[in-house]
């Protein structure tokens, strides 16, 4: 595992889940971090470097469930909503699913 993902994954593990983010507006790096934290909570872990369910495995997946669910939010403002909500909000969570790339 890179030496970046290890430390992001340390300084994710070590926010709490309750950090008074909840109904307050978070930047789109918040989020996207936010996202990969509740994922990467939910799937299974060994605690390994290696093997089944690692934690580098586990990351990667995480990163994947966050952009499924990011795409998701995408697909039902641009195919539901057809345009009724603000430009902010689909530029909002663009930049969400950018985050999420990056890291």
């Amino acid at each position: 595992m890179k030496k970046e993902t290890k430390t992001l994954i340390t300084e994710i593990m070590n926010e709490d889940a309750n950090d008074g983010l909840y109904g307050v507006e978070m930047t789109s790096k918040e989020k996207a971090k936010y996202l990969i934290h509740k994922f990467y909570l939910s799937l299974p872990n060994n605690g390994s470097q290696t093997g089944i369910n690692n934690v580098h495995d586990r990351w990667n997946e995480s990163k994947n469930c966050a952009l499924i669910a990011v795409n998701e939010i995408l697909f039902f403002i641009d195919k539901q909503m057809q345009g009724w909500l603000d430009a902010d909000l689909v530029y909002y969570w663009k930049q969400v699913k950018q985050e999420i790339e990056k890291v």
